[in-house]
C-alpha cells in the first residue's frame, strides 16, 4: 500500500500567499493522521490541493511512486476522497440518492442489486438508516455531516481527506464517526487525514498529528510528542497542560496567556 507525502508547496489566492513551502513526511497507510492548527492557517486549502481542486505554483504531492499532481481529474478521484467542511447536495434528493452517487462516482451510473445493498448497509452503519428516505432539505446541521461522512466512507481511494467532520455533531456522534473513520482506514490500509479544533479528540484518535501555522506545516510527530510541545501552545497562543487519564490516554488543557 502507498504513503502519502509533500514537498515544498505553495498555494496562492491572487497575491495573497496561503501555502508557504508545505512539506510533510510520508503519512502510512492504515494510520490515521490529524491536521490541527488555528483558523486561517491553511488546512482546508492543503486539503483542496491534495485532491487537485487547486493547483499549486510549485511543490509536489506523492502517493507512492505516484505524482499526483500528473493525473488527469478522474482519475485523482479514484486515488483520493475529500469530505469538505460544507456539505453540498440537491434539496430535493434524499439520503439514499445523495450516499447513492458517492458510491457510484467512478464507476459509472448503472446501479444494480449489488450498488442498492451496499449503500443500504452504509447507511446502517452509519447510524443514519432512518434517514435513507429523508430529503437533504430536511436534515439538521448534525444530520447533514452524518451523510457527508457515509459519503466519503463508501468510496474505495487510497487517501480520504476529512475536514472538520465532527463540527456539527454532539460528543456521542463526535466519538462514534471517529472512531468509524479510524478502523476504516485501518481495515483498508489507506492513508486518513482528518482536520480537528479539538486537541482532545486529537490526542485521543491521532497516530500521527500534523500542525499547521500562517501556511507552514510546524510540527509532525505522534501524540506524545506533539501535543506537549512547546511551540503548540506558541502556534495558538495559550498555555497548554497536558495529563494522563485513566487508560492512558492524554488529556489536553489549555488557558489563555
Amino acid at each position: 500500500m502507498n504513503s502519502l507525502l509533500a514537498r515544498d508547496i505553495n498555494v496562492s489566492y491572487g497575491q495573497r500567499q496561503v501555502l508557504r513551502d508545505v512539506r510533510f513526511d510520508a503519512l502510512e497507510p492504515g494510520k490515521l493522521a490529524v491536521l490541527i492548527g488555528p483558523n486561517a492557517s491553511g488546512k482546508s486549502t492543503l486539503f483542496k490541493t491534495i485532491s487537485g481542486l487547486l493547483k499549486p505554483s510549485s511543490g509536489l504531492i506523492r502517493l507512492g511512486d505516484i505524482d499526483l499532481g500528473k493525473l488527469p481529474v478522474k482519475q485523482r478521484l479514484s486515488h483520493v476522497c475529500f469530505m469538505p467542511q460544507s456539505f453540498s447536495a440537491n434539496a430535493s434528493l434524499t439520503v439514499f440518492d445523495v450516499v447513492m452517487m458517492a458510491h457510484k462516482q467512478v464507476k459509472g451510473w448503472r446501479v444494480n442489486s449489488d450498488d442498492m445493498q451496499s449503500v443500504g448497509q452504509a447507511c446502517y452503519d452509519a447510524g443514519i438508516g432512518d434517514l435513507s428516505e429523508a430529503y437533504i432539505s430536511e436534515l439538521s446541521g448534525g444530520q447533514a455531516q452524518l451523510v457527508s461522512v457515509t459519503q466519503a466512507l463508501i468510496r474505495r481511494a487510497d487517501v480520504y481527506l476529512f475536514d472538520e467532520p465532527t463540527s456539527a455533531l454532539d460528543l456521542r456522534h463526535q466519538l462514534e464517526v471517529l472512531e468509524r473513520i479510524k478502523q476504516a482506514i485501518k481495515k483498508r490500509s489507506v492513508v486518513g487525514i482528518v482536520a480537528l479544533h479539538d486537541l482532545n479528540l486529537a490526542a485521543r484518535f491521532a497516530d500521527t498529528i500534523l500542525v499547521m501555522q500562517q501556511g507552514y506545516i510546524v510540527l509532525q510527530g505522534t501524540p506524545d510528542t506533539v501535543i506537549p510541545a512547546a511551540n503548540l501552545a506558541d502556534t495558538y497562543g495559550v498555555s497548554i497542560e497536558v495529563s494522563t487519564g485513566p487508560r492512558r490516554e492524554l488529556s489536553v488543557h489549555a488557558y489563555p496567556v
